[in-house]
């Protein structure tokens, strides 16, 4: 069975805070090879150290949201117009 992983980036915050945006996600094979879905693109980040750096962390997914998908709003009405569903 395949390991499933979050792909985020970590985004400085206030106070040194860190906010982790998902970008995707990873999955790993029995094989050990990974395949990765990314949802979006990460943004270099400049550090003082090193320059100019892409990173992005994999942590263990959570299988409880596998499978969903955006769900349409129901009626065309339920925004105030006149746009069909």
């Amino acid at each position: 069975m395949d390991k499933r992983f979050n792909l985020v980036q970590g985004k400085p915050g206030k106070e040194g805070k860190v906010y982790w945006h998902r970008i995707g996600t990873m999955y790993q094979k029995d094989d050990g090879s990974c395949d990765i879905l990314l949802d979006s693109l990460p943004v270099p980040q400049y550090d003082p150290q090193y320059g100019n750096q892409l990173r992005v962390k994999a942590f263990p997914g959570d299988d409880s949201s596998k499978g969903n998908k955006p769900q349409q709003p129901k009626g065309g009405d339920s925004f105030g117009d006149d746009i069909p569903w």
